[in-house]
């Protein structure tokens, strides 16, 4: 993780994690019509047990100490790949 200070109120803000997902188990959804019938189950990949998160972010504080942060992330794995973007406001009371 990396802080850097663009002014006394704003940062920018890196990280980067790589780990091993020690419950990795491939996803089953089994499914059934309301009305009857056999039911069935649809099997979802296995994604790889090592993973690699990356992310930058955005944070900007107030003089009365509201924070403002803007971030996106990126989590890669063997034929995976997502990602997200969020904004999160913090207002002291």
């Amino acid at each position: 993780k990396w802080v850097y200070s663009l002014s006394n109120q704003s940062r920018l803000i890196g990280h980067i994690e790589v780990g091993n997902d020690l419950v990795d188990k491939p996803s089953a959804v089994t499914s059934s019509f309301e009305e009857g019938g056999p039911s069935f189950s649809t099997s979802g990949t296995a994604p790889s047990r090592t993973f690699i998160k990356t992310g930058l972010a955005y944070k900007q504080t107030s003089t009365n100490g509201m924070e403002v942060t803007a971030r996106f992330d990126i989590e890669s794995r063997q034929q995976f790949m997502g990602n997200s973007l969020s904004l999160n406001w913090r207002r002291p009371f």
